[in-house]
């Protein structure tokens, strides 16, 4: 089952309210200037950031699901004048490094002003790939490519 962040959000809030409200009332019904802690709730702190196209600790990929993302655009630099395309490769691997199973879903977004063809893709032999063409000259287009729980971006340059 899909679930998004804001219901995951929801379920941790409702499961952590509980123990936040525990550790801040000592019972005694008087003014408290110490502010509870993660660790005085109960809860686990959140592990620090990662590097982009790396899936969340939290959310271990399976075997065979997206793990990193590898990005190339060929042009890497081009006219942005609406007309030129650069096409931008996805290379989806899983945990072991081996490329994911074909069909696997991969999303292109471009960020700023621009097109990508197709903006939802699958792999084959773990590759994907799309057509972006930017529409505002001196801007460059940063497009990002999402496959599972990975997230990787790539920015394509105005000559």
């Amino acid at each position: 089952m899909k679930r998004t962040s804001k219901t995951l959000l929801t379920i941790v809030a409702a499961i952590a309210a509980p123990a936040l409200f525990a550790a801040c009332d000592d019972g005694d019904d008087t003014a408290s200037t110490s502010t509870p802690t993660a660790a005085s709730a109960g809860l686990t702190p959140l592990p620090p950031t990662l590097p982009p196209g790396t899936a969340s600790p939290s959310v271990t990929p399976a075997d065979g699901a997206p793990a990193t993302i590898e990005l190339t655009a060929e042009p890497q630099a081009l006219v942005c004048d609406g007309v030129q395309p650069s096409r931008v490769s996805a290379r989806v691997l899983d945990v072991d490094g081996l490329p994911v199973a074909d069909g696997t879903e991969v999303r292109f977004s471009v960020v700023t002003l621009g097109t990508a063809d197709p903006i939802d893709s699958t792999t084959v032999d773990g590759l994907a790939a799309t057509s972006v063409v930017a529409l505002g000259s001196g801007v460059g287009v940063v497009v990002n490519v999402t496959a599972g729980t990975v997230e990787q971006g790539i920015r394509i340059d105005c000559q």
